[in-house]
C-alpha cells in the first residue's frame, strides 16, 4: 500500500506524505530535468511539464 498524500488524515495521527499530489508531481518533473554527471538520465527539456502531458 502506498502512503497517501496530504489531506488523508486518520484520527488524530496524520500518516501521509507532506505534499499534495500536484506538488509532488511538479517536484518529480523538475528534479527529473536536472542534468548532472553521474545521473543516468533526465527528462528532455523540450517536453512540457508532466501534468500538462498527462492532462491531454
Amino acid at each position: 500500500m502506498l502512503i497517501p498524500f496530504l489531506g488523508n488524515e486518520r484520527g488524530n495521527r496524520p500518516i501521509e506524505i507532506a505534499f499534495k499530489l500536484k506538488e509532488y508531481l511538479d517536484l518529480v518533473d523538475l528534479s527529473g530535468r536536472v542534468v548532472r554527471e553521474g545521473k543516468r538520465g533526465s527528462i528532455d527539456l523540450s517536453l512540457s511539464p508532466i501534468l500538462q502531458r498527462v492532462d491531454r
